[in-house]
């Protein structure tokens, strides 16, 4: 990861000396995200001996890779202006997935460990796996930027494009890192119950249902922004695909819940879903 930011580093003071063209795109920047991750891959590959036994420096250090994932994004998302375009779309979700899928290694390694007040604990990959989604949201809640043309004409085309690729940003990005943070959720639920690690307080501990309010937000504030979309443009050019894989991924994670009484919660957001569904049936008939 050190050579990756190294070369970035130097491509970039070249680009503002003699070498303009050389500046790097956001493509290059997600470099560095995907570095330490791999590092994070590497380093989990080189512990033979199961979960349960991983040294706490070798768990540390796989905790450091994806804390190292999240300061990279915060960094790079620093540094550069919004993009936009097909390209950057791209770029933007190898990111983040990357940023999500390292906190989500990181916790299923340390789900043995049952004091929340670890720094090592699950919880803590947890959490950050909300953050990162929360950094998206509000990246996404980004006003247009605005252009200043003497052509009025080429300044509508511009806004008009750039509202395509703000829809873009918002389908292609959001709904596959969104369903990207759900998978991880009940991946590490699914490690939770193979290792059969449970609060004392609430038998059948699952990080899914703790946090079933912000799964939630992340499938309405989709679902909200997909029907504007919807009721603006053509509805058989979206892609109705995106939506069932992020459906698909919520409702995996409700079967991870097993006590009765958190069922109320299943059934609110199957019935959110089912409504969902109904209404998109009405939008392609």
């Amino acid at each position: 990861p050190k050579r990756v930011k190294d070369w970035i580093d130097q491509l970039t003071m070249l680009s503002e000396t003699t070498l303009p063209h050389l500046r790097p795109g956001l493509d290059i920047f997600a470099a560095q995200v995907v570095a330490w991750r791999q590092h994070q891959i590497s380093k989990m590959k080189e512990l033979e001996t199961p979960a349960e036994h991983i040294p706490r420096d070798d768990l540390s250090a796989i905790f450091s890779a994806a804390q190292n994932c999240s300061d990279s994004l915060g960094e790079i998302i620093g540094k550069i202006e919004r993009h936009t375009n097909t390209r950057d779309v791209n770029s933007y979700t190898t990111m983040f997935t990357n940023v999500i899928q390292a906190w989500g290694a990181a916790s299923i390694s340390a789900v043995p460990l049952s004091s929340e007040s670890d720094p090592l604990a699950p919880s803590r990959g947890v959490n950050q796996i909300l953050k990162t989604i929360h950094l998206l949201e509000s990246i996404a809640a980004l006003p247009d930027r605005t252009f200043f043309d003497d052509d009025v004409n080429e300044l509508q085309s511009i806004e008009i494009e750039q509202s395509r690729e703000h829809k873009a940003f918002l389908f292609e990005c959001l709904g596959e890192v969104f369903a990207e943070a759900l998978e991880q959720l009940r991946q590490i639920d699914t490690s939770v119950r193979e290792k059969k690690v449970s609060d004392e307080t609430r038998p059948g501990k699952s990080f899914f249902l703790e946090n079933v309010f912000e799964v939630e937000k992340m499938l309405r504030y989709y679902e909200s922004q997909s029907r504007i979309v919807l009721t603006q443009d053509d509805p058989t050019s979206f892609d109705i695909g995106r939506c069932c894989e992020l459906y698909k991924k919520v409702l995996r994670g409700c079967m991870g819940v097993t006590c009765s009484h958190d069922y109320g919660h299943v059934v609110r957001i199957s019935s959110s879903i089912m409504d969902f569904v109904s209404w998109r049936n009405d939008q392609f008939l």
